[in-house]
């Protein structure tokens, strides 16, 4: 399957940073060149990492901005080379995030379980409800071992949006990981309970790829690509 991580949070460099990618072309010069693009074109710009295309943000540059018009030809560009879109965003709510969220198939907001996170998640996805985006919203809990200010059984009803996942805090191995810029699934790596949240999260995605090749329409399912946001 050919998949494609976009970084369209221009205050954030921190895919670029995760994975130690060079910084020379990101989703910016993508963009700037979107009227020529081509697929002789498209390899200059995207770089590789473990069997994925990455687009990254660049230097952070709060300044620029990211037309949707631009954003949108670059998704129908994308479409043609890849089964799976996946977009990172800032969690602001720019134009060009809502313009993303309208072509996605399925929407993931992130929040801590701190009082403040979640109330300020169950506002974006109320407003996110407003534009047409209520089948497509779940949310992630980050950090759920911590403290809760919301009991774990009321966390769905408290953001009026299904829990698609919830991950525990484990700093250590996330550092380990990121130093060389490995996987957290890399072989020599040892299964912790964050790796195990991570693969069910995995193979819920998968589930309705799953269940369209027993009804016998995964030709169907693979033509139209997943487009999320987080």
């Amino acid at each position: 399957m050919k998949v494609l991580l976009s970084d369209l949070d221009l205050t954030c460099e921190m895919v670029r940073f995760l994975l130690k990618l060079p910084q020379d072309l990101s989703i910016v010069d993508a963009l700037a060149r979107a009227e020529e693009m081509d697929v002789s074109l498209w390899p200059q710009l995207v770089s590789r990492r473990d069997g994925i295309d990455i687009l990254h943000s660049g230097s952070i540059n709060p300044q620029a901005y990211l037309e949707p018009q631009q954003v949108q030809g670059l998704i129908d560009f994308a479409r043609s080379s890849y089964r799976a879109l996946f977009f990172d965003m800032s969690g602001d709510l720019e134009r060009h995030s809502l313009q993303v969220m309208q072509e996605s198939k399925q929407v993931f907001a992130v929040c801590n379980p701190d009082a403040g996170s979640l109330h300020l998640g169950r506002e974006k996805l109320q407003f996110l409800k407003t534009i047409g985006l209520s089948t497509r919203i779940s949310a992630i809990v980050n950090r759920s071992d911590q403290a809760l200010a919301v009991p774990s059984g009321k966390i769905e009803e408290f953001l009026g949006v299904p829990v698609a996942a919830t991950f525990v805090d484990d700093t250590f191995e996330m550092n380990q990981s990121v130093q060389p810029a490995e996987s957290l699934f890399a072989a020599k790596r040892k299964e912790t309970k964050l790796v195990r949240q991570f693969r069910a999260f995995v193979q819920e995605l998968l589930q309705p790829r799953a269940r369209a090749a027993v009804a016998g329409g995964l030709a169907e399912a693979e033509r139209d690509p997943h487009i999320l946001w987080a």
